[in-house]
């Protein structure tokens, strides 16, 4: 049988039915055989820790059907959208073995969603200076693009809805798969049932933000959340219950504080995204909050979305710079790796796949794995580690150190 690789985009924060449904959607729409996630690691895209652990995350991934999970790198996986769609897509277009990337969206118009991407792309200069005009009344970039991109293509921007947050990134992969040249074809999969923020359930499927506030939030967790997951998944997160704790942002409050309190504000303008007197901000505002998510009420406004201020607040836990930044996304000679979670024997297939194609370099044991690595990628290898110590200090202290013994998992069918 000819092998042909799906690639998906994920957090898995948990697994859900929405995600199986993708799953199952994307393979019989793409006619793929193999599927390979890259997924975030220990925190997230929205500015927070994962609710369980990656390994925990990729295992429960590949008994749900995901054939081989990679991590995403802690320099892509907690920041902007744009950010987060390049690491994932130069990731897998790097492997030069993957043919489809299936992405949720709230459009499925191929047509519709590649012609406000090829703007994106592009940047043709009248919408340069629309999103420029945009800018320079106050408005946070998203806002302002979404309005550049409805004035350019009035009809069609508004049938895509740009300013939902699945077709943000959807317009984001298809951004960067059309930068780099790349060959894998786009699969655009219609969101089913509720959006991506709904604090609600429709016929068994939730959004992952509604799944982690019933566990947060609610004693009876357990009872609401079995018909919102697939079997497996419910299991794996009540195993993990009776081990370790949820994790949230908020569990790093004192961490952050002292970060605030210690540094000068040109130390802390030092972080990603602090521009414009942030820096200030974030000082000030911490003498009126004892907890993360007042600080961030107190700092964000229309410019300085929440979701901004709470990857900053990452960046300052874990100690990631502008300097990382430039050195993992602006200097595009910069080439990922390929972190091995989890698996099973068709991933395997995949692996040996990459290895017949490309000359990425695939991390399965640590130890020896990392000789190969130039010290830039030795470097971006340590802000995993080190997000993931940072991610076990406040839920598993004995775990701290584990994510370099690890080995990927088998899952054995």
């Amino acid at each position: 049988m000819l092998m042909k690789i799906l690639g998906i985009v994920a957090e898995y924060n948990p697994f859900h039915n929405g995600h199986l449904y993708h799953l199952e959607k994307s393979k019989e729409t793409s006619g793929c055989s193999h599927t390979i996630a890259i997924m975030s690691g220990s925190f997230l895209q929205r500015g927070e820790p994962a609710l369980t652990d990656k390994w925990n995350r990729a295992e429960t991934a590949v008994k749900n059907g995901i054939d081989l999970v990679v991590e995403l790198p802690y320099a892509y996986s907690c920041q902007s959208a744009e950010i987060f769609a390049y690491g994932a897509i130069r990731t897998l277009n790097d492997t030069k073995s993957v043919n489809c990337l299936a992405f949720g969206s709230e459009s499925a118009d191929i047509s519709k969603l590649s012609l406000v991407a090829d703007i994106i792309a592009k940047e043709p200069e009248y919408y340069k200076d629309k999103l420029r005009k945009h800018l320079q009344t106050g408005l946070s970039f998203p806002k302002a693009r979404e309005l550049a991109l409805n004035f350019c293509i009035p009809n069609v921007g508004e049938s895509v809805v740009i300013g939902l947050p699945n077709n943000i990134l959807a317009l984001e992969y298809l951004k960067w798969l059309s930068r780099l040249e790349s060959n894998i074809e786009p699969v655009p999969i219609e969101r089913t049932k509720v959006g991506y923020h709904s604090d609600f359930s429709l016929d068994g499927i939730a959004s992952a933000t509604h799944i982690r506030n019933i566990i947060n939030q609610n004693d009876q967790w357990r009872e609401i959340l079995k018909p919102l997951v697939p079997q497996v998944t419910y299991e794996e997160i009540e195993s993990y219950s009776h081990k370790q704790g949820f994790n949230n942002l908020e569990n790093y409050f004192d961490i952050i504080a002292s970060e605030i309190l210690r540094s000068s504000p040109r130390e802390i303008s030092a972080y990603p995204d602090v521009t414009e007197g942030l820096e200030n901000r974030l000082v000030s505002s911490l003498k009126n909050s004892s907890t993360v998510a007042g600080l961030v009420e107190e700092v964000s406004s229309k410019r300085y979305p929440s979701t901004r201020i709470s990857r900053i607040l990452c960046h300052m836990a874990t100690h990631f710079t502008d300097e990382d930044t430039a050195l993992f996304y602006k200097d595009k000679s910069f080439s990922p790796y390929l972190r091995l979670l989890a698996f099973n024997t068709k991933g395997r297939e995949i692996i040996n796949a990459i290895k017949g194609n490309s000359e990425i370099k695939i991390l399965d044991n640590l130890g020896r794995s990392q000789k190969k690595l130039k010290p830039n990628q030795v470097r971006c290898l340590k802000k995993d580690l080190a997000a993931s110590d940072i991610y076990f200090l406040k839920t598993n202290p004995q775990k701290i150190g584990s994510d370099y013994l690890k080995k990927p998992i088998y899952v054995n069918e």
